[in-house]
């Protein structure tokens, strides 16, 4: 992957407005992530790429991942009872999570949707950066399965 590459040149300029160094390995991770449309998990990455990039450890997709979502470049998704997923799509959005199989779907926002944040039970100082809804139930797949 030269870095002429006009994705990788895309990514720099990402990484920059973070201050952060856009490497070959963290654009691999980055792009994997992107590719993968059903916020995958840590491991479900990993076993995507390594074929191709041996040269990453599972120890580097893990903490990528992390410093990509401490930058807030990517979503950490955690759900109760269920392992961490990633999701690349940064637009707002929603999520409805299956609590049997752990499988995560995009619902898209509602033109006009405004939620009210009640701001008696958030401490003074406290700035809200972004608000999503977790939708909990049973997929189809599981539903036949019980």
């Amino acid at each position: 992957m030269p870095k002429s590459d006009p994705h990788f040149q895309s990514f720099r300029k990402l990484c920059a407005q973070y201050g952060l160094a856009a490497t070959i390995q963290r654009f691999i991770v980055y792009q994997t992530l992107a590719e993968m449309k059903n916020h995958p998990t840590a491991d479900m990455i990993y076993e995507r790429l390594h074929p191709e990039h041996q040269t990453v450890s599972r120890m580097s997709v893990y903490r990528i991942l992390d410093t990509f979502s401490r930058h807030r470049i990517i979503r950490r998704l955690n759900h109760p009872g269920s392992v961490t997923h990633y999701d690349a799509f940064m637009e707002p959005h929603h999520h409805l999570i299956c609590v049997q199989c752990g499988e995560v779907w995009d619902i898209s926002r509602m033109e006009g949707e405004n939620f009210h944040i009640p701001t008696g039970n958030i401490p003074d100082g406290f700035q809200v950066l972004d608000l999503t809804v977790d939708f909990q139930g049973i997929c189809p797949n599981c539903l036949a399965e019980s």
